[in-house]
């Protein structure tokens, strides 16, 4: 077992299920680990998570519940 943090999780999902080779990949929920948040850049194998934190309710709200 690993473990990681809640974004990372949902980052990871997204780009390695994903099929593609290279992608950005955006994760925004309402709360984990601390982080609301983040943004990484998958390349291959690669997940470089690029930025991460708290973001507002507004931004939240563009990208649904």
């Amino acid at each position: 077992i690993t473990l990681v943090r809640h974004q990372v999780a949902h980052l990871a999902s997204a780009y390695y299920g994903s099929g593609f080779e290279r992608a950005m990949v955006l994760s925004a929920d309402g709360w984990g680990d601390a982080e609301s948040g983040a943004l990484a850049r998958g390349d291959g194998l690669n997940l470089d998570i690029l930025e991460s934190g708290l973001m507002q309710a507004s931004d939240q709200c563009l990208c649904g519940p």
